[in-house]
């Protein structure tokens, strides 16, 4: 039998607040939004993506939001 193993990278394991600010300041610039502190982007580690988005953009258009989506809202 092969070994699993899964890991749920939310901080417990390693910290990925940097990786995760540099993402969001990526999309941010990306569509013309000046970047954010790291300190600013901290709050965003762990809610869902697109609440992180609208705060950051104050933007309530889901189609907007889903655009800065790396996925693209999928």
């Amino acid at each position: 039998m092969d070994d699993l193993f899964l890991f749920d990278l939310d901080g417990t394991l390693s910290d990925p607040l940097e990786g995760i600010s540099r993402s969001l300041n990526h999309a941010l610039t990306a569509f013309g939004y000046e970047p954010r502190a790291i300190t600013e982007t901290a709050a965003f580690v762990g809610p869902p993506l697109e609440r992180a988005i609208e705060v950051l953009t104050h933007s309530t258009n889901r189609k907007h939001i889903s655009d800065l989506e790396p996925t693209g809202g999928i």
